[in-house]
């Protein structure tokens, strides 16, 4: 409601199209009513798609040349969020390839302890002014608040190969730096409301390190995804370097998901990762 207003509040043409990926049956009616609203499209998927598919399709239906993606869990702060876009598009008017990353915010309050995981690491792994975030652009990168022109779309879809969680953002951010497309990173954050419990971050977690494998191990461009990758770089680093830690991390998997799921650990989320994704690496390498 509150994106339908502030578009209407800036008087240009405007449709939002809005496509379920098979959610829970509770939400289909409130879903629906929005369809009410003026230039407001509301479909479901016959069958999970996962999002990147979702999100291709979204893009070959919309009409206009600006393209604003925005995850379902997303809620307003700026009560100029999209007047915020039509400013900065007016600053590239001339270019004819660019992405403008919005940025990601979490709300002040303490969520209950089963959710705190996912707020912590939100607060402080994604919750970035746009200064920080343009020193390295292509790395601090998310499609939940994303806005690029149907040219950029037309040289790069989201790869549909990734249908679980995590680590489409990490594909398309290598490609774009390999296109030689600019991100510009302004503050134009919308809050990310929903969270998983710590349980399910922890098992979306093992499966963006199971997507970074696969990708790691399939891509024609090693270096371009390990560079943009913290994860595959400390990763490759002790690979390379013999590093015995990696085989010391396995024994202690269970006090490690203690610390994560216990006491909301990023230190010990981190180390897991490595863990996790050294458990992938050695256990296909003996198959």
């Amino acid at each position: 409601m509150d994106l339908h207003t502030q578009l209407e509040m800036c008087n240009i043409p405007f449709e939002i199209l809005l496509r379920d990926d098979t959610s829970e049956v509770r939400f289909h009616h409130a879903n629906e009513s929005l369809s009410r609203l003026r230039n407001v499209t509301y479909e479901r998927n016959a069958s999970n798609a996962g999002r990147s598919h979702t999100r291709n399709l979204l893009a070959k239906q919309a009409q206009y040349r600006y393209l604003l993606f925005i995850d379902c869990d997303a809620n307003m702060i700026r009560q100029d969020y999209i007047q915020r876009y039509i400013d900065e598009i007016a600053q590239h008017k001339d270019e004819e390839r660019f992405v403008i990353n919005g940025g990601i915010g979490y709300r002040d309050e303490t969520p209950a302890p089963e959710k705190c995981l996912r707020w912590i690491y939100g607060c402080k792994r994604e919750q970035l002014p746009a200064e920080t975030r343009n020193k390295n652009p292509y790395r601090i990168f998310t499609p939940f608040n994303l806005l690029l022109t149907r040219t950029i779309f037309n040289y790069i879809q989201f790869d549909e190969s990734v249908k679980s969680y995590g680590n489409e953002d990490t594909i398309l951010g290598t490609e774009l730096k390999k296109q030689n497309i600019p991100i510009y990173h302004i503050d134009n954050t919308l809050y990310h409301d929903g969270l998983d419990t710590n349980e399910i971050f922890l098992q979306k977690t093992e499966t963006a390190v199971e997507n970074l494998w696969k990708l790691w191990t399939t891509t024609s461009d090693v270096n371009n995804l390990v560079e943009e990758s913290k994860l595959l770089t400390t990763y490759t680093m002790l690979k390379n370097n013999n590093n015995p830690i990696l085989h010391l991390l396995h024994p202690i998997q269970k006090f490690m998901k203690r610390k994560i799921l216990q006491k909301h650990s990023l230190f010990w989320l981190d180390t897991y990762k490595l863990y996790y994704l050294h458990k992938i690496d050695t256990t296909t390498a003996k198959k």
